[in-house]
């Protein structure tokens, strides 16, 4: 893959998150939110 190509699909992938932050469909929350939130689904997961 060319560097233009993953270029323009990362162009596209941020517009296309812009417009759901836009519409309400995503939303934002803070890098440490969401670390902790992975962290925690990952902790629930390995439990037997």
């Amino acid at each position: 893959m060319t560097d233009h190509k993953i270029e323009d699909m990362w162009i596209k992938e941020a517009s296309r998150r812009e417009r759901e932050m836009d519409t309400g469909m995503a939303r934002c929350i803070p890098a440490d939110e969401a670390l902790e939130r992975a962290y925690q689904r990952r902790r629930n997961r390995e439990q037997p």
